[in-house]
């Protein structure tokens, strides 16, 4: 069986084009100069974001070098602190005093409370006006440590 086909005739309307429109396409050349800016802008602006983060890696290390300066300088300061606190030391001095300057502790001790001009066949002297001798011995001294 052989089917007719119905031939359907669509009358279509064609718009004409105005006849005042340029249809020209922009220069070829000028196109590719432009597109020659952009990438060079692009270009430029990637290097520019290179340069700038190898700054901030580099700005970040010398800070971690200047973090662990900072740490083993206020080490070496805190070992320094140490090492006058025992250069200080009442025990050194005395041993120090003792054995190499050949002082020695004295038995007594001579305390003045005030003191007053005294007038001496015409010349002037400083008297003391109450003195206490005290007598320190050295082993009760031990002792009492």
């Amino acid at each position: 069986m052989l089917v007719n086909r119905k031939q359907e005739n669509y009358n279509y309307k064609q718009d004409s084009a105005p006849q005042n429109v340029n249809n020209k396409r922009p220069s070829t050349s000028r196109h590719k100069v432009q597109c020659l800016c952009v990438v060079i802008l692009l270009a430029f602006m990637a290097m520019f974001k290179t340069v700038q983060s190898e700054i901030i890696v580099s700005k970040g290390y010398e800070l971690v070098q200047i973090k662990a300066q900072v740490a083993k300088i206020q080490t070496e300061n805190e070992q320094l602190r140490l090492q006058i606190a025992r250069l200080k030391s009442p025990q050194r001095i005395q041993t120090i005093a003792m054995q190499e300057l050949g002082m020695i502790v004295p038995q007594n001790i001579y305390c003045g409370s005030s003191f007053e001009l005294v007038k001496r066949n015409g010349e002037q002297r400083v008297a003391l006006n109450q003195t206490k001798s005290l007598s320190i011995d050295r082993a009760e001294s031990k002792k009492g440590h």
